[in-house]
C-alpha cells in the first residue's frame, strides 16, 4: 500500500478507535512499528493534532476538537454505501475491483460496535443479478474511459432486427443503466445522427486515435428520460390505440416501458394509447402474448396485424420448419 494511504488509513484509525498504541497500529497497517512513528511525525508535521498519552492505558489519540470535525462517516453512510455496492456489482459496473478496495479500507478502520452494526444491515440485503444472454463485463470499462476522453470508437455491433452484425463508428455520449441493460447514447457516423444502443449486443469494440467534441447540452440524464422519449415521436404521425380486457393484463400493458409512454387515458378495464404510426407492428407484438385477456377495441387496422401474425406463427410452427 502506498505511503499516503496508509497515512490515512492511521488517521482513520485514531478516529475510529479513539486511542491505540504504534503496536497496535501497526499490526494493523501491516508495517513496522518504526513506521508507524515516522507516519505520526509527518501527520503531526501536518497540522494533525496527535497526542501521545504515556504510561499503561497509554497510546496514540486524536485531540477532541479535531474528532468532532465531519472528516468520516456515520454508521447510515456507512451502510449506504455497502447497499450501494450491491447494486454496482449486480449491474456488470466496470470498476468492482477498485470499489471493494476503497470499502476495504473503510472497514478496517470501523470500531467492533460499527461492523456489528453493519453486519445487521448487511444480513437481510441483497440484490439478485438480472441475467441476460449478452455480457458487458469485456465493453463498460472501455466505454466508460472513451465516453471520459470524448475518444470515437468503431464496435461491430449486431442489431436486433439484423441478420449479422455490422462495423459502427461512433462518438459515445454516454452510458446508462435502466431495467437491468446497459445503453449507450453515441453519435452514430454511419447513420449521421444520435443512436442509441444496447452494450450487450456489442461483439467487438476498438478504440480510436479520434477526438470528438461532445456537446456541452448534452446531458445523458435527459436523453433517456421519458420526456425526451416523447418529444422524439412527437414528430410522427399517431394512431389512437384501445384495448380492453383483464384488470391484470391492463396494468401490465401499462407498465410496458415503451406503452407507458404512449397512454392518454386508463381505468381498471381498458386504456387509451396515442402510439406512432410506425410501431403499429412493435405494438402488435406486445400485444399477443396476451391472447384472449385482451381485446382490441380500435383500430382495425391493428386488429388485422395481430391475425395476420398469429396465422403466420400458426402456420411456422405447423410445418414444423428448423430455424437457422
Amino acid at each position: 500500500m502506498a505511503k499516503s494511504d496508509n497515512m490515512l488509513s492511521l488517521l482513520w484509525l485514531l478516529y475510529a478507535r479513539e486511542r491505540m498504541t504504534a503496536a497496535q497500529l501497526a499490526e494493523e497497517l501491516e508495517i513496522s512499528v518504526r513506521t508507524v512513528y515516522r507516519y505520526i511525525d509527518s501527520l503531526c508535521a501536518s497540522g494533525v493534532p496527535i497526542i501521545s498519552d504515556s504510561g499503561h492505558e497509554g497510546g496514540y489519540r486524536l485531540a477532541s476538537g479535531f474528532r468532532g470535525t465531519p472528516l468520516f462517516f456515520d454508521s447510515g453512510e456507512i451502510s449506504a454505501l455497502f447497499h450501494a455496492t450491491k447494486f454496482a456489482e449486480n449491474s456488470g459496473y466496470p470498476y468492482t475491483e477498485l470499489l471493494d478496495q476503497a470499502l476495504r479500507k473503510l472497514q478496517r478502520t470501523l470500531a467492533p460496535d460499527q461492523m456489528a452494526q453493519l453486519e445487521k444491515h448487511m444480513m437481510g440485503f441483497e440484490v439478485v443479478p438480472y441475467l441476460r444472454g449478452g455480457s458487458v463485463e469485456p465493453w463498460l470499462g472501455v466505454l466508460e474511459e472513451t465516453v471520459a476522453q470524448s475518444q470515437t470508437i468503431d464496435m461491430f455491433y449486431h442489431k436486433l432486427d439484423a441478420d449479422k452484425a455490422e462495423w459502427r463508428r461512433v462518438d459515445p455520449y454516454g452510458l446508462a443503466f435502466s431495467a437491468g441493460v446497459w445503453y449507450l447514447a453515441a453519435f452514430c457516423h454511419n447513420r449521421q445522427a444520435l443512436r442509441t444502443f444496447r452494450v450487450d449486443r456489442i461483439e467487438k469494440l476498438l478504440p480510436t486515435e479520434v477526438v470528438f467534441l461532445r456537446p456541452t447540452d448534452f446531458s445523458v440524464q435527459d436523453y433517456f428520460s421519458d420526456k425526451h422519449t416523447r418529444a422524439r415521436m412527437a414528430d410522427e404521425p399517431h394512431v389512437i390505440v384501445c384495448v380492453e380486457g383483464k384488470p391484470w393484463a391492463i396494468a401490465s400493458l401499462s407498465d410496458q416501458w415503451f406503452l407507458r409512454l404512449c397512454i392518454v387515458k386508463q381505468k381498471r378495464t381498458w386504456v387509451r394509447f396515442s402510439i406512432p404510426a410506425s410501431k403499429l407492428d412493435e405494438v402488435a407484438l406486445y400485444l399477443v402474448p396476451y391472447g384472449d385477456a385482451i381485446r382490441i377495441a380500435e383500430p382495425d387496422l391493428l386488429r388485422q396485424k395481430m391475425v395476420a401474425l398469429c396465422h403466420a406463427w400458426a402456420q411456422h410452427f405447423e410445418e414444423n420448419e428448423e430455424v437457422d
